[in-house]
Parts: C-alpha cells; structure tokens; sequence
C-alpha cells in the first residue's frame, strides 16, 4: 500500500510586498496539506495559513517554517513571485521521477528575461553566482531561494541553512552544495515557469549593507567550497585585496559588515 505524499508551502515574508496576496491566493487553490507563514507575517488577511513569527533574516525563516511543517515535502516560495505556468503538482511529480533528486526549481523570469539554472563563474579567483541558460529540464548547481521544493528528510539531514549566511544571500548556493556533496542533484524542470520581482525584500538596505552582506556571504562560501568549486588557492589573495580597495576608499561601513562586525 503506497503512503501518501504530503506538502507544506512556506512563505518567509517580511509582511511589506505587495506580491504576498497574489502567491498566497494561488497557494490556496492548489493541493496542500500546510500552508504556513514565517518570518514576519502579516497581522490580518491570513486566516488560513499557520503562522511562525521568526527573527528578520531568510534562512531564520525559512528554517523556522520547516520546523512548524509536518509534510513529505517542502515548497518554499519568495513573497515576491508569481506564477505563470504550472501546478504545485507538476514539482511533486518532477521530484518522483528521480530518487537521488534533493531538489526542484521551477523555470524563472526576471526583468532581464528568462533565468536558467544556477551555476557559478569564477571572476578574480572568486565565485559568482549566474544564470545558466541550457535545454530543459537539466541540472542546477543549486536551488535559488527565489523557489524550491525539497524531500523533507534529505532537508533535515542537511538541517536547513546555514545560519553562517544570516540575514541573506548565499545560503542557498551554500545548500545546494552541502547537498550536491552528498550525490543529491538540483534539478530544473521546464513545466513551471514563475516571474522573480528581484529586490522587492531588498529595497530597503541602502548599497553599503547590501553589498557588504554578499560580500560577505561571498567570502563565506568560497571558504566553505573551494575544493568543490575548483577555486585557485590565490582565491584568498583576491579577497584581501578587495578588502583593501574597501579600506583604502573609505567603505567602512560596509567593511565591517563584510568581517561580520556590523550585520
């Protein structure tokens, strides 16, 4: 006799997009089992979905969720997509197709046009994140905070994100490789397309914290990854003279954020 497959969605929100409405409305016509809430919510309009109040951060959030959901699978979405194409069911049975799948990322669009699966580009001896545009479905170096669906075991074995990247950026890079580490592959399909609005949870950081924080997180993973990521060992060398350009411009805000001095 074949167990039933259960889902949670989970939305980390900060409560401000204006996008919120329109993803949860669309969650609630789909076949869930939990629908929940976290990070900072919204008092009133919500009814329906469960609730899990969480410090400010991504990954706090994120992970917060997690923990409320009771589920065989987690789909976590951004507050700040939309769908375009595509049912909740079509990421469940992309994941069931393949027994050593972590992950499902949808087919995404941005205000540049259409967004392949994550990869990395080495520039000065460091890694950066960039679309990769390839046939679909393939494989993706990891998946995109933006929106992924996990197996809830694979998730707790890895135990969420990495709290090292706190309050965003790179500890979805970060999870997927922890997860390609163990023979557990990303992989994007072509049959769910969402639109990202970029920056829509960032607007508020001014250029100083948000360019320190993915400096940082940067810095981070590369130290974490090298190995995995190929990275020459003047890697190192290269962030230090990118600090120095920092110090000798007078960035000092965003120099402490990036020793972790300042968050």
């Amino acid at each position: 006799m074949l167990t039933r497959r259960t889902l949670a969605v989970i939305i980390p929100t900060l409560g401000q997009s204006p996008l919120l409405e329109g993803i949860c409305r669309w969650v609630e016509t789909q076949d869930v089992d939990q629908r929940i809430l976290c990070g900072t919510p919204p008092n009133q309009g919500y009814e329906d979905w469960e609730r899990e109040e969480t410090p400010a951060g991504f990954g706090v959030a994120a992970n917060g969720g997690a923990v409320v959901a009771k589920t065989t699978y987690l789909l976590f979405l951004n507050d700040d997509v939309e769908v375009l194409q595509g049912e909740i069911q079509d990421w469940i049975t992309a994941l069931e197709e393949r027994e050593e799948l972590f992950a499902i990322v949808p087919q995404l669009m941005g205000p540049e046009g259409e967004e392949g699966g994550m990869g990395f580009i080495r520039k000065r001896g460091r890694p950066w994140p960039r679309p990769q545009l390839r046939p679909l479905p393939g494989l993706s170096a990891y998946p995109t905070g933006a929106a992924f669906l996990v197996r809830r075991d694979k998730w707790e074995e890895l135990g969420g994100f990495s709290g090292d990247f706190h309050p965003a950026y790179w500890e979805d890079a970060d999870l997927g490789l922890r997860a390609w580490k163990k023979g557990w592959a990303t992989w994007q399909t072509g049959e769910i397309h969402l639109y990202h609005h970029r920056g829509t949870t960032t607007s508020t950081w001014n250029k100083s914290v948000l360019t320190g924080r993915f400096l940082r997180g940067q810095r981070r993973f590369a130290a974490r990854h090298a190995q995995a990521l190929g990275l020459p060992w003047w890697w190192w060398g290269s962030e230090l003279l990118s600090q120095g350009k920092d110090f000798a411009t007078g960035k000092w805000r965003r120099l402490m954020i990036r020793w972790g001095w300042l968050e």
